[in-house]
C-alpha cells in the first residue's frame, strides 16, 4: 500500500479478529471431572475388595439395578423391579405439591413481613425460633396430627419450603432501594398499592426466587426424611426399605434419582426466573 510517496505495508486481519465476529469455541468438560473421578474411586475401591463387594457393589451392578429398576426386564431386584417412575413419581408429586403450599405462604407472609414493621416484630421472632428445629423432629407430631398417609409428607415439605422462601422474601422486599421507591412517586404512583404493584414486588422478585430455589432443594430433603418414617411409597421409603436389606445398589439407585429429579426440578425454575426477570439480564 502507497500513501504520499511511502510504502506502508498493509496489516491482514484475521477473519476470527474482527470486530463483532468471534469463532465458536468449545471449551474443556470441567464439570466432568469430578463425577468421572468419583466413579473412577469407587470402581477401584470395588475391584480392590478394599471393602466388602456388599457395601461397595460394582458400578456394573448399579447401572443394571438402576436399568432393572427402570424396566423390570432381569427381576434382579425383586419387589422394585421396574417400580422406579412409580416411587419417583409419588415422590416428585409430593413435592410439587408441598413445595406450592410452603412456597406460596412463605413469600406472602415475607412480603406482608417486609412491608410492615408492625407484622414483622409480631410473627418474626416466633418464625425465628420454630426455624432451627429440624425437619426430622417434627415427625411424630405430623404422624400423629395426620396418620401414616401423603398428608404428614406434604405438610412437612410445606413446612421445610416455609422458612426459606419467608427469610428471602422478607429481606428482599424489606430492602429495597428507596431510590427506585421515591422515584416511583415522582412519576405519579402516590398510592401504596401502586408502588408496591410497580417498584417493591419487582425488586424483590430476585431475592424471591432465591429462597424459592432454596426451599425447593429443601423439599426434596424434607420428602426423604417423611418417607422413610410417615408413609410406604415414594423413592425415600425405597432407600430406607433397601437399607433394611442391605441392597447398596437400591440405595445408590435412590439416590442418584433424587439428585437428577432435584437439578431437574431447579432448572425448570431457574428457566421460569430467567423468563420472569428479562429486565434483570
Amino acid at each position: 500500500m502507497i500513501v504520499s510517496g511511502e510504502k506502508v505495508e498493509s496489516q491482514v486481519v484475521p477473519v476470527g479478529k474482527v470486530s463483532g465476529t468471534k469463532r465458536p469455541t468449545i471449551g474443556f468438560p470441567y464439570f466432568l471431572i469430578a463425577p468421572i473421578s468419583i466413579m473412577i474411586a469407587w470402581e477401584t475401591v470395588s475391584r480392590l475388595h478394599l471393602m466388602p463387594t456388599l457395601l461397595f457393589p460394582s458400578l456394573e451392578t448399579i447401572v443394571l439395578t438402576t436399568l432393572d429398576t427402570l424396566t423390570g426386564f432381569w427381576g434382579t431386584t425383586q419387589w422394585y423391579s421396574g417400580a422406579l417412575l412409580t416411587h419417583a413419581s409419588a415422590s416428585l408429586l409430593r413435592v410439587a405439591t408441598g413445595f406450592a403450599i410452603g412456597g406460596s405462604l412463605g413469600v406472602a407472609v415475607g412480603i406482608l413481613a417486609g412491608l410492615s414493621d408492625r407484622m414483622c416484630r409480631t410473627i418474626d421472632p416466633t418464625l425465628q425460633f420454630l426455624r432451627p428445629v429440624p425437619i426430622t423432629a417434627w415427625i411424630p407430631l405430623a404422624v400423629a396430627w395426620f396418620g401414616i398417609h401423603e398428608r404428614p409428607a406434604i405438610f412437612l415439605i410445606a413446612l421445610g419450603t416455609f422458612f426459606a422462601t419467608y427469610l428471602n422474601a422478607r429481606h428482599g422486599v424489606k430492602y429495597v432501594d428507596p431510590v427506585l421507591v421515591r422515584a416511583a412517586r415522582m412519576l405519579g404512583y402516590n398510592t401504596r398499592w401502586e408502588v408496591l404493584r410497580t417498584v417493591v414486588i419487582w425488586s424483590a422478585l430476585p431475592n424471591i426466587f432465591t429462597g424459592l430455589r432454596i426451599g425447593l432443594g429443601l423439599a426434596w430433603m424434607c420428602v426423604v426424611a417423611a418417607e422413610m418414617l410417615a408413609v410406604k411409597s415414594g423413592l425415600g421409603y425405597m432407600l430406607w426399605d433397601a437399607y433394611n436389606f442391605l441392597r447398596i445398589d437400591l440405595i445408590i439407585t435412590g439416590m442418584i434419582s433424587i439428585a437428577l429429579l432435584g437439578y431437574l426440578s431447579d432448572r425448570v425454575l431457574l428457566l421460569f426466573q430467567r423468563i420472569v426477570l428479562k429486565w434483570e439480564q
